[in-house]
This record gives C-alpha cells, structure tokens and sequence, in this order.
C-alpha cells in the first residue's frame, strides 16, 4: 500500500476471485495487471467498476488474447472517484509505465478529452 484513502494504491493482490472480492470496491478506479515472475507491468485500465473489470481479468474469465498470453498473476488498484481526474491519472501512467500490453493510449468518452502528457486528443467518431 502507499498512502492516504483515496490517494492509495493498493496491492499488490493475487488476481483471483477470492481475493478480488476480499479487497476490491465497486467503484471507479484504475487498475494495473503484474506478472510477478519478472514483475512487470502488464496492462492498465480505468474502470466505473473495479471489482468487475478485475473479474474480467482473472484468468478463466480473461477474453483478451495477449493478456492471456503474458499471464498476469498479480494486481494493484487505486480508487479514483472523479472521472476527469482518472483520465488523467491513466494517462500519467500509460507514459511513465512500460506496459506489455497497452499499445493504444487512453481515450476518454463521450467528452473530447487532451492527454496532459502528450496532448493526444480522444476523438469520439475515429474511435466507433
């Protein structure tokens, strides 16, 4: 754990089910899949729900080809409860992580959002 209340990030956890629900809210958050044999960040994401979206990612449950591949083991999590600002914070960390997984930087919908590291501009119509 690293400080704070809502300024936490929490973990790391095993991802699996019995874990995600003894330690994971249903609130919005970002959360980060590890492989801990060589502990790497593997995937990032912003979720409304993070119980669900880790629930997701357990391994029986996993749909995601390359997360199924590198195999994360392992999760952190940090609630966030303003949406804008998780946006931010996801975009943060999409450039200072070296993700395995993530090849395609955050968007943000339905509004018109600017990466405040890149300037990379979320635009609804390319996206659908």
């Amino acid at each position: 754990m690293i400080t704070g209340e809502n300024n936490t990030l929490r973990g790391p956890f095993s991802l699996n089910r019995v874990s995600i629900f003894a330690n994971v809210p249903d609130q919005t958050g970002i959360l980060i899949l590890i492989k801990s044999e060589d502990n790497s960040f593997v995937y990032l994401e912003r979720t409304d729900n993070l119980r669900l979206a880790l629930l997701s990612h357990v391994p029986e449950n996993e749909k995601m080809d390359e997360l199924k591949k590198v195999s994360p083991d392992r999760f952190v999590f940090r609630i966030v409860d303003d949406r804008e600002y998780a946006f931010n914070l996801e975009c943060r960390w999409f450039h200072m992580l070296s993700l395995v997984c993530n090849k395609i930087h955050p968007a943000f919908y339905p509004d018109k959002k600017v990466c405040p590291i890149c300037g990379f501009e979320s635009n609804v119509d390319d996206e659908i």
